[in-house]
């Protein structure tokens, strides 16, 4: 089988969306004879790529069985028009499986009756394409249509849309399973000291968020109930220089909040490790509240240690409160600082039994079962 995946995506770089294509190109190219991926264009990765380094960032190897192409730019449409110009020309007669995340290329690719697996992560930016009623038709009609989404909600609102039930299925991200290895690297200092240039950043409990910036994150949120506890040190890695800049203003006279912007993929399970607790502060709304998979989850389980995270419906798809994680009531400053003392003061015996099912719980999920799985559906529902 071949797999042929259009990816709007800027490789390499910190974003979840690129951690994410890359992990399903990698897995891909472990269940299929060839992957090819298709890129936007720009002269360093066309050099990278021809290095064989552009998932170096990612911690992971070039595959032998991958080709990467590149197409325009993605300003505007010009990445969406490119790709379909060298399907029109190339790849006209293909029978082979496309895979994208792009709903224009996706439509397209169902008008031209190909087989193709459409990946949907925001149900709402959907909805806005405008041909979006026609895309499900599209789907409905054609056998070799399908949808994939990364949520329940998603999944339910296709379907409240007029998408028949068989032709979409719930596939939540994943974890890499080198993950489970990596946090294990030693290293001759350890990395948060190193981060920060302050070998006195242990000296208190570390409770560590990574990630984007954006408001729905809960990173403001964070930053309030670091104020109200300066006997616990707040780490934030993520998000881009202006971002940091623009909150430093506010919390400079706070010593137990450090920030630093997004560092090398390969680099986030020693990073991990190295906190006593993970938070996942997300607020009750947002453009991706409702439908998100969120790559931390998985990266968080995976690292054993403590998660705290908002009750959110997508989050409780696969955390459990007193399980595998613990949960507190979304926005809510009291809920969340008590159930950071109920974590601190659990014992070890306890805090080994989460440990345990979160990893359990991570490797139920790694990218490798989860493209066997999205594989061995299509196929069987394509008979």
């Amino acid at each position: 089988m071949i797999i042929r995946y259009f990816a709007k995506t800027h490789i390499p770089s910190y974003s979840a969306n690129s951690i994410q294509v890359v992990n399903m190109i990698i897995s891909l190219s472990k269940q299929v004879e060839k992957v090819f991926l298709y890129i936007p264009f720009k002269p360093k990765r066309l050099l990278l790529s021809s290095l064989k380094t552009i998932f170096f960032r990612y911690g992971v190897k070039y595959p032998k069985n991958l080709k990467i192409s590149f197409l325009k730019k993605d300003k505007n449409f010009l990445f969406e028009e490119s790709a379909i110009n060298y399907i029109n020309k190339k790849l006209q007669n293909s029978t082979d499986l496309f895979f994208t995340r792009n709903i224009f290329i996706a439509y397209f690719l169902t008008q031209k009756n190909k087989k193709v697996i459409y990946e949907s992560h925001e149900f709402s930016k959907d909805k806005q394409f405008k041909n979006f009623k026609s895309f499900i038709e599209s789907i409905n009609k054609h056998k070799y249509s399908k949808i994939i989404a990364i949520s329940n909600s998603i999944s339910q609102k296709y379907q409240k849309n007029g998408l028949m039930q068989q032709k979409i299925k719930v596939f939540p991200d994943g974890i890499n399973e080198d993950f489970f290895k990596k946090k294990n690297k030693k290293t001759k200092e350890k990395y948060l000291s190193r981060l920060f240039k302050n070998k006195g950043i242990y000296n208190q409990k570390i409770v560590l968020y990574t990630g984007s910036l954006k408001k729905e994150k809960g990173v403001y949120f964070l930053l309030k109930i670091a104020q109200k506890l300066p006997h616990i040190n707040f780490i934030i890695v993520g998000g881009r220089p202006k971002e940091i800049e623009e909150i430093k203003k506010d919390i400079n006279s706070y010593k137990n909040i450090y920030i630093h912007p997004y560092i090398k993929y390969k680099n986030i399970p020693v990073l991990l490790q190295e906190a006593d607790i993970l938070v996942m502060p997300y607020l009750k709304k947002g453009s991706l509240i409702d439908s998100m998979s969120p790559l931390k989850m998985f990266e968080y389980l995976a690292s054993g240690k403590p998660i705290l995270a908002s009750k959110l419906p997508v989050i409780e798809e696969i955390l459990q409160d007193n399980y595998n994680s613990f949960l507190f009531e979304p926005e809510n400053i009291d809920s969340f600082i008590k159930s950071l003392k109920k974590i601190f003061s659990l014992s070890i015996e306890d805090l080994k039994y989460i440990s345990n099912n979160a990893l359990q719980t991570a490797k139920q999920h790694t990218w490798d079962k989860r493209v066997k799985n999205i594989l061995n559906w299509y196929h069987k529902t394509c008979v």
